[in-house]
């Protein structure tokens, strides 16, 4: 099929080839009323434009068509799966601004913040049936709070992703909400340090 055809030239790092394969295997599942088979090839193309430059803008729509083609298909769980991948994208992006000193609109935080705050809900939901990732969600959404300047949610977050990875032995996990948390708490601490209370 075309998506398998644009897989093929993808991994072989034919770019222009597999997009135009691609983008003709998502035209095919639109004609055929195929949002299953739309989501997945939606992903594919993802994964093409995700670590190329100056794409970020066209990953994203990609992900919000996948969104809208895994909504078609009533795939709840696919639907927060992909909140919570295009939350990582987009938190990604706003941590590499930051670490550059790049201005940082907050409109585009609070959008990342209500889709991770989405797959959020239906993880904690859903933790019986699956929770592994529930503490990725944790940790995203502790990220996004540090960014957003809501330190105490950043930290209630992000303990429970820490104490979730614990729980999981997850080192590698444990390790990154623990270094998060001191970061968050190094900034509480700094602002206590330097308010200023009112003399009555």
């Amino acid at each position: 099929c075309l998506r398998s055809e644009g897989m093929r030239l993808l991994m072989r790092k034919e770019i222009g080839k597999a997009e135009e394969k691609i983008l003709a295997a998502i035209q095919r599942s639109r004609d055929s009323l195929d949002p299953a088979e739309e989501a997945e090839t939606y992903k594919l193309l993802i994964k093409l434009y995700k670590d190329r430059q100056g794409k970020f803008e066209k990953c994203c729509e990609c992900y919000q068509q996948r969104l809208e083609a895994l909504s078609k298909d009533e795939d709840l769980e696919g639907v927060n799966e992909t909140l919570l991948e295009l939350g990582q994208f987009r938190l990604a992006k706003h941590l590499d601004d930051s670490s550059n000193e790049a201005d940082l609109e907050y409109s585009e935080l609070e959008v990342t913040d209500m889709g991770l705050q989405g797959a959020l809900t239906y993880y904690e939901e859903n933790r019986d049936r699956d929770d592994t990732k529930l503490p990725d969600a944790y940790i995203a959404v502790g990220t996004i709070k540090m960014l957003l300047g809501d330190q105490t949610s950043s930290v209630d977050a992000l303990v429970k992703a820490r104490d979730l990875y614990d729980a999981m032995d997850d080192e590698d996990g444990s390790t990154r909400a623990s270094a998060l948390l001191t970061d968050v708490k190094r900034i509480m601490d700094k602002v206590d340090s330097t308010s200023v209370t009112p003399v009555s």
